[in-house]
């Protein structure tokens, strides 16, 4: 097996000195009733540079541990990529679980931002669209989810009963999808063949599905399918139709954010949020409040709190259903340098900080985290595989196949602080998905990598 593959070493220089501008920083945690930011309070890191950035995105919660996700993004015009990744930083163990190269020739509406946690009984889909997703188990255990072009799984719209509406792609490209009500008890299996195929009158993607009463729902349209970008529309489930009713009048004409929870719709919109409370007689919702939000305003999700920065300070409040929403406390964060992308997971507010920055004119500086990054990926016939480690450790990187046997180890030795880079040559490897496990004394990463011929 070993005889079939290629893997050598170009070269493997420590990089100390930036050659473009860098922005270091991390993420401090600040509790809902901070009198004062505790500035060791901290954890994780990100950078950004010229063409490239990192940052966290959300706290995903499990029975037995919390992931910080973090997406990473290269803007190179040769290879530009975007990945995905879980951090555990109490046992200092990241896995990464989403990445794709490229822009996509035809807008997907399924090419969702920021990754949707959808939380079932027996674990939680990242859901991420028409890229790479994943099931993360009530036993913490990541089922990668890759993409192979025909019915795949791209969304999941809402609960109804006790079965899901999921949405898949039906073809390879084109935007054509088949609706399901399917039970996920099984995930990440997924059995079409035994699923209701679902049906609406009217041709929609509805990003998201909510369960008003009877057999009533509302969703929102999206603007590649409606001449009413972002319009709410209530439909009337009968056995597998879903049956237009009415478009919701008097919204915000551009939505940045909602949700619906116990008969009230929250819109986050211009700056601005807007409660709006159900009529059940007629089916109509009437306008109640509108609050002027700040800069930078991120909210959790279930929208029962939410934050944003104005003037130096970061203001923390209860979204109440039934009242108006009750300021809890505003802490002056004028200390911290460049704050900024909230997230809130109560108890607790997470704001991105600067730590520090380097260019052509900086002395050499220590790098703060450890970091693996392999591109172009997927690869022909090469790839580079760049690790980061903060001070000298004993390094061991593997390359395993999609079946876990070990194919080949790439190095195993000590390695001073700094970046690294090594070439691997696959041009005798077979297509196919490969995976590449890296392991050090503080930290254990493992990456897919693609061969495509």
């Amino acid at each position: 097996m070993f005889s079939k593959i290629v893997l050598f070493f170009a070269f493997s220089a420590v990089i100390l000195s930036a050659q473009t501008s860098t922005t270091y920083g991390n993420l401090i945690r600040i509790p809902f009733d901070a009198v004062q930011i505790d500035p060791a309070d901290t954890m994780g890191s990100w950078e950004s540079a010229l063409n490239s950035f990192s940052q966290y995105e959300d706290v995903i919660h499990t029975p037995q541990k919390t992931y910080f996700e973090k997406l990473s993004m290269s803007n190179n015009p040769i290879y530009p990529f975007t990945e995905l990744t879980l951090e555990d930083f109490i046992n200092q163990t990241s896995d990464t679980y989403g990445s794709w190269i490229g822009e996509y020739d035809v807008p997907e509406p399924y090419i969702l931002i920021k990754t949707q946690p959808f939380f079932i009984g027996n674990g939680t889909w990242l859901i991420n669209g028409v890229h790479n997703m994943a099931f993360l188990s009530n036993d913490d255990k990541i089922t990668l989810i890759p993409k192979e072009g025909v019915h795949d799984l791209v969304y999941i719209c809402g609960k109804i009963n006790d079965k899901y509406l999921i949405v898949y792609k039906k073809e390879a490209s084109g935007l054509a999808y088949d609706f399901y009500l399917a039970d996920l008890s099984t995930s990440p299996d997924i059995d079409t063949m035994i699923a209701e195929k679902m049906f609406f009158d009217r041709n929609i993607a509805p990003y998201k599905m909510k369960h008003l009463f009877d057999s009533l729902y509302l969703t929102i349209e999206d603007s590649l399918f409606s001449n009413y970008p972002n319009s709410f529309e209530i439909y009337n489930l009968q056995g597998t139709t879903f049956y237009y009713q009415k478009n919701l009048n008097g919204m915000p004409q551009y939505i940045d954010d909602w949700d619906y929870n116990d008969s009230v719709l929250f819109i986050y919109s211009s700056h601005n949020l807007y409660k709006f409370s159900l009529v059940q007689g007629d089916t109509s919702f009437i306008q109640t409040l509108v609050t002027p939000i700040g800069n930078q305003f991120a909210r959790n999700h279930n929208f029962s709190c939410f934050t944003y920065i104005q003037n130096d300070s970061l203001f923390v409040f209860n979204n109440d259903i039934n009242n108006p929403p009750q300021l809890i406390n505003a802490v002056d964060i004028v200390s911290l340098r460049n704050p900024g992308g909230p997230i809130v997971d109560s108890p607790y507010v997470y704001l991105h900080q600067t730590t520090y920055f380097t260019d052509v004119k900086d002395k050499p500086e220590k790098p703060l985290s450890y970091k693996l990054q392999i591109y172009p990926n997927p690869f022909n016939p090469s790839a580079n595989l760049e690790y980061t480690i903060p001070e000298r450790a004993v390094v061991r990187i593997k390359l395993f196949d999609v079946l876990g046997s070990e194919v080949r180890e790439i190095f195993n030795g000590e390695s001073e602080a700094g970046t690294h880079r090594i070439k691997i040559d696959g041009k005798d490897l077979s297509s196919g998905i490969y995976f590449v496990n890296f392991v050090s004394e503080k930290y254990v990463v493992t990456k897919k990598i693609v061969m495509l011929k």
